[in-house]
């Protein structure tokens, strides 16, 4: 996995947006790989919450839709980011739902494409209102 040629700007957001429980994982397909290091980490001393270990069934990479907004301002995880992996690919979508999240270039930006007004009360646009902030 690596930053697509000129994203990187967008690099420290998909982190953020990602979060560091995904960002800093690892994945495995077997449950022995798991077991190993899990062991390792502990021999090491080092903390579950510094390094996550996920174990994902491997599928076929997920078909996922891009996010309903069309302007270079936004961006998901997804378009910044090149998965060649398809396991890893689906570990960003289930875990950080990396097809779901979008970032925003500025704060403008986002309340402009991502956000409505009701009355001082911001909704999410696209979702029915259902979050709230």
């Amino acid at each position: 996995m690596k930053i697509k040629p000129n994203m990187s700007k967008w690099a420290g957001l998909t982190e953020v947006a990602l979060g560091n429980n995904v960002m800093s994982a690892f994945v495995c397909e077997r449950k022995e790989d798991v077991n190993l290091l899990v062991k390792l980490r502990q021999d090491s001393k080092i903390g579950g919450n510094q390094c996550n270990i996920f174990q994902q069934t491997p599928y076929a990479r997920y078909k996922t839709k891009p996010l309903p907004v069309n302007s270079p301002e936004i961006q998901s995880p997804l378009t910044v980011l090149d998965v060649e992996d398809d396991l890893v690919f689906n570990f960003l979508v289930d875990q950080g739902q990396a097809d779901q999240r979008a970032i925003a270039s500025t704060k403008k930006s986002s309340e402009e494409h991502l956000m409505v007004n009701r009355g001082g009360r911001f909704e999410t646009k696209g979702n029915g209102g259902e979050r709230a902030s």
